[in-house]
């Protein structure tokens, strides 16, 4: 240990930690689990003995000798998708400005007017401690005319008015454009790869709920310069078309037209709703 008896060197704190990964010990002094005593430079700083301790122990009560696929059951990785609520505004913003880097993002006041335009337009990620990991935000529309000035940045999207979000009506076609797709950037390695996969899991999920509900999408688009919303349209399945903005990717899809995996299912359960609502008016029709 260094002269100060509580303070010790990165090696020797992955020592004392049970011979931690540099990894998995950096995820914990990111998430405040270790505190840090900052040196001349990263390899000289100092980390806080008794943290080290409490961790090693927790992670020994916890696991009792590591299992394959254990991390899964682990606080900071187990996880829920749900529709988000209002008071969720502040860490959606903080999210928001960590991952771009910028705090000119949509103000709270606006998206809560978002919200209350349409509960189904901000969804989270939840960490079994009700703490938010991920979020995701949609803006459903009639107007197709508003998307086309997203993507090619004639408007920006803080500027949506809360009148253009549209209601998920049965039977009433819309467009939906996925605003944000973020995943708390302090996560890293497996914790940010949980996060992600239930947000996409859910995103799933939620779209083809819409269609059992008998929503009728025309578009789906996208857009992101972000490695991790690139990433994450990727994995939707969202083809990647052209783009008139430098260093901007876009991705659309037109419903009708889509032959891939989820919106084949979609359009699958839209068609079974459709032939309820006419099996219901034929049986509810008097006769003439």
């Amino acid at each position: 240990m260094n002269n100060d008896g509580e303070w010790v060197l990165l090696q020797e704190a992955l020592n004392l930690a049970g011979n931690m990964k540099p990894g998995t010990f950096s995820y914990h002094v990111r998430a405040n689990h270790v505190r840090v005593k900052e040196g001349t430079g990263t390899r000289n700083q100092k980390y806080y003995v008794p943290d080290i301790l409490k961790l090693k122990n927790l992670r020994r009560e916890r696991t009792g000798g590591y299992k394959q696929g254990q991390w899964r059951d682990n606080p900071v990785f187990s996880s829920s998708f749900e529709p988000a609520q209002e008071e969720d505004m502040e860490a959606i913003v903080d999210i928001s400005i960590r991952t771009f880097h910028d705090t000119n993002v949509t103000p709270i006041e606006k998206r809560i007017a978002w919200l209350r335009q349409n509960r189904e337009t901000f969804f989270v990620v939840r960490n079994n401690e009700g703490k938010v990991a991920a979020y995701a935000s949609l803006f459903p529309t009639t107007k197709l005319s508003a998307i086309e000035l997203i993507l090619t940045s004639q408007i920006r999207v803080g500027d949506i008015p809360p009148a253009e979000i549209a209601p998920f009506t049965p039977g009433q076609t819309i467009n939906l454009y996925i605003m944000a797709l973020c995943v708390d950037p302090s996560l890293i390695g497996y914790a940010k790869r949980a996060c992600g996969a239930r947000l996409i899991r859910g995103l799933f999920e939620f779209f083809l709920d819409l269609a059992k509900r008998g929503v009728e999408i025309d578009l789906i688009a996208a857009r992101s310069r972000k490695g991790d919303g690139l990433r994450i349209l990727r994995q939707l399945g969202i083809p990647q078309v052209p783009s008139v903005v430098s260093g901007m990717s876009i991705f659309a899809v037109r419903v009708a037209e889509s032959g891939i995996p989820l919106i084949m299912e979609y359009k699958d359960l839209l068609r079974r709703w459709r032939e309820q609502q006419q099996t219901f008016v034929r049986f509810n029709t008097p006769p003439e």
